[in-house]
C-alpha cells in the first residue's frame, strides 16, 4: 500500500515537472508583478534571452485628454468620480544585452495593464511577441507587439469583447539612411 502511494507522487511530481518544463520549452514567460507602490507598477517577463520590463504610473488627467485603452468608458464620469489612470510610463525589451527599439507610440496609449507575457517565435532567438492584457469587462483590451531582429515590426490592439476584430493595427519599418 505504501509503494503504491510513494508510486503514485513520484508519477504525479514527474507530470508536474513535465508540464512546467515543457510551458518553459514552448517560449512562454508569464510577467511577475511587483508589491508594494500603488502608484507604480512593474511587470517583468523573461523567456530564453528575452526580457520584457514595463513600469505603469498613476497619471492625474485633463478634461481635455483622450481617454486611452481601458478608459474610453469613463468619458460619461464626472471629474469627482473618476480616478487617476494608471499608464504605461515605459516598455524595454532586450535579448541578451541587447536593447530593443520600442517606439513610444507602441506603448503610450495603454492603461490599466493587468499581465504580460512573451513568447519566443518559432524562428530561433530572432523574435518574441509580447502580449499585454489591461482593464476588464467592456474596457478590457489586448495588445500584441511583434519583434523581429532589434525592433518592433507590429502591434495590434483589439477589445477583450471582440477578439476576432483588431480595433488598430500598426507596422513599424526600420529606415536606414543612405551614406
Amino acid at each position: 500500500m505504501l509503494r503504491k502511494l510513494l508510486i503514485s507522487v513520484l508519477v504525479i511530481a514527474l507530470m508536474v515537472a513535465l508540464v512546467l518544463w515543457l510551458g518553459h520549452a514552448n517560449g512562454a514567460g508569464r510577467a511577475n508583478r511587483n508589491a508594494g507602490d500603488k502608484d507604480r507598477i512593474t511587470l517583468e517577463s523573461r523567456v530564453g534571452a528575452w526580457n520584457a520590463i514595463l513600469v505603469q504610473s498613476r497619471v492625474d488627467r485633463t478634461a481635455t485628454s483622450s481617454p486611452p485603452w481601458g478608459a474610453r468608458g469613463e468619458q460619461h464620469l464626472s471629474a469627482r468620480e473618476r480616478k487617476p489612470w494608471l499608464m504605461v510610463e515605459s516598455l524595454r525589451i532586450r535579448h541578451g544585452s541587447e536593447e530593443i527599439v520600442v517606439p513610444r507610440s507602441a506603448f503610450a496609449a495603454l492603461a490599466f495593464v493587468n499581465t504580460m507575457t512573451l513568447l519566443q517565435l518559432d524562428d530561433g532567438d530572432t523574435g518574441c511577441v509580447v502580449y499585454m492584457d489591461g482593464a476588464d469587462a467592456s474596457e478590457g483590451w489586448r495588445c500584441e507587439l511583434t519583434v523581429k531582429g532589434s525592433h518592433v515590426t507590429r502591434r495590434l490592439v483589439h477589445s477583450s469583447e471582440f477578439p476576432d476584430n483588431f480595433r488598430e493595427a500598426t507596422n513599424y519599418v526600420s529606415v536606414q539612411p543612405n551614406n
